[in-house]
């Protein structure tokens, strides 16, 4: 038997749950990790170091969240980190989880930050998922799981004009998911749109999102 000892990137990985309150194996697989297994195999690690503990969501996958233990929470704060609680909703898991693994690869391009309605409803009329600063520009950041009316997409894009943002990035689970958000939503020459593997793909490799604008995606060019 050899000790379990805890290194920089367990660290970080307990700070990213703290900061959802939760996470995923399959999220970690696909940010901190580069497989689903790699990050399972380590998380039953840092299990047994007591620093993480597993619960049912019932549902086949992802069947387990993960959350911090009280031992890891007493870390966090003595390392000056504010302790967030997480809950499970059927209904959010599936967005959830698509906003934790934008949220890791948007950080490596800008500083990314989660929107808040308590904090930024005094500043902002519509309240993205995320904002994401890159050279002085605010683009908000939206993760779009399911289509909704075009009377509440007439309502949120008129919020956001007046909040007057870069552009806003709609990140979907899939390429016909993009299109089919890019379809519903009204003309306007800020939106741009991106299924989640091409984010990480590009990013990976030339370190830009390189998401494509509301005509492009429609077929209209530009």
């Amino acid at each position: 038997m050899y000790e379990v000892k805890i290194n920089k990137k367990d660290i970080e990985i307990l700070k990213f749950i703290n900061l959802f309150g939760k996470s995923f194996a399959d999220v970690l697989g696909n940010t901190f990790f580069n497989t689903t297994q790699q990050a399972r195999d380590r998380l039953v690690k840092i299990k047994k170091m007591g620093l993480i503990r597993y619960k049912s969501t019932g549902l086949m996958k992802p069947r387990n969240a993960i959350f911090l233990t009280a031992e890891a929470k007493t870390m966090l704060i003595r390392m000056g980190e504010n302790i967030k609680d997480g809950k499970i909703t059927i209904s959010s898991l599936e967005h959830n989880m698509l906003e934790q693994i934008a949220f890791y690869w948007l950080g490596k391009i800008g500083d990314i930050d989660r929107a808040l309605v308590y904090r930024d409803n005094s500043t902002l009329r519509h309240i993205p998922d995320m904002i994401l600063k890159i050279n002085n520009k605010k683009i908000n950041v939206e993760v779009e799981i399911t289509q909704k009316s075009k009377t509440n997409y007439k309502r949120s894009t008129l919020k956001m004009s007046e909040d007057n943002p870069y552009s806003v990035l709609y990140i979907c689970m899939n390429k016909k998911k993009a299109l089919t958000i890019a379809k519903s939503l009204p003309s306007w020459d800020k939106f741009v749109f991106i299924d989640i593997e091409t984010l990480i793909c590009n990013i990976k490799s030339q370190n830009r999102v390189g998401a494509m604008s509301q005509r492009k995606i429609l077929g209209e060019g530009g």
